[in-house]
């Protein structure tokens, strides 16, 4: 559960991601799934990076962001096996669950408000006349939130709109092993790269006992 300092401030993916935190919070607790708040520490590998931490800060900041800024030689306190170059940022707020769990409570959610789910269709927007058709229904509409990942483009681009972008997926590989062999306290996090700003291979602690290196 990420906090929302990757984010430019005056971005709906900085505002999102922020408010997100408490909602999927607020979620987790109405249909009893655990959140640990394990905290993020984000560490650097050099002069340029430890640089760099500063804007994060700032941006997360700006955000509403609880963050800390701490000296290298605190962060044993906060995850021993981390080590860092100069100084590392502290999110208290980033957080672990179930993200399986959580994905069932958000449908189970939007089907008690009456929402309808429709699997392995094919889908169609039609822009003249407001109406969505897959391969066994049609359904008219005032609004449209295409979230159709790495093919949003492709929607987007039937009707017109976004054609001047392109989605540029790539897949990344998880190793895991037992947090017997890794037993990390929190999550661990590179600075991001300023030219591909991705959140970089990071460790993740999972709800079951686990801990992620990753992605490729």
């Amino acid at each position: 559960i990420h906090a929302g300092f990757y984010y430019s401030p005056d971005t709906l993916k900085a505002k999102f991601c922020r408010e997100g935190n408490f909602e999927l919070r607020k979620l987790a607790m109405k249909y009893r799934i655990p959140v640990k708040d394990v905290g993020k520490v984000v560490v650097s590998r050099s002069e340029d990076e430890d640089s760099r931490l500063n804007a994060l800060f700032e941006r997360g900041i700006a955000n509403g962001v609880e963050l800390e800024i701490h000296p290298e030689e605190k962060l044993k306190e906060f995850e021993p096996l981390a080590i860092t170059y100069n100084r590392f940022m502290w999110s208290p707020n980033t957080g672990i669950s179930d993200s399986i769990a959580i994905v069932k409570a958000m449908r189970d959610e939007f089907l008690s408000l009456g929402g309808e789910i429709h699997f392995d269709s094919k889908v169609k927007l039609t822009e003249s006349n407001g109406e969505i058709h897959d391969s066994r229904n049609q359904f008219a509409f005032k609004h449209v939130v295409n979230a159709a990942g790495a093919q949003a483009d492709r929607i987007s681009r039937s009707v017109g709109v976004g054609t001047e972008y392109a989605m540029l997926p790539f897949m990344g590989v998880y190793r895991v092993t037992s947090e017997k062999n890794l037993p990390l306290r929190r999550l661990v996090y590179p600075v991001p790269h300023p030219i591909n700003p991705f959140l970089g291979v990071h460790f993740t602690i999972t709800t079951d006992g686990k801990v992620k290196i990753g992605p490729t």
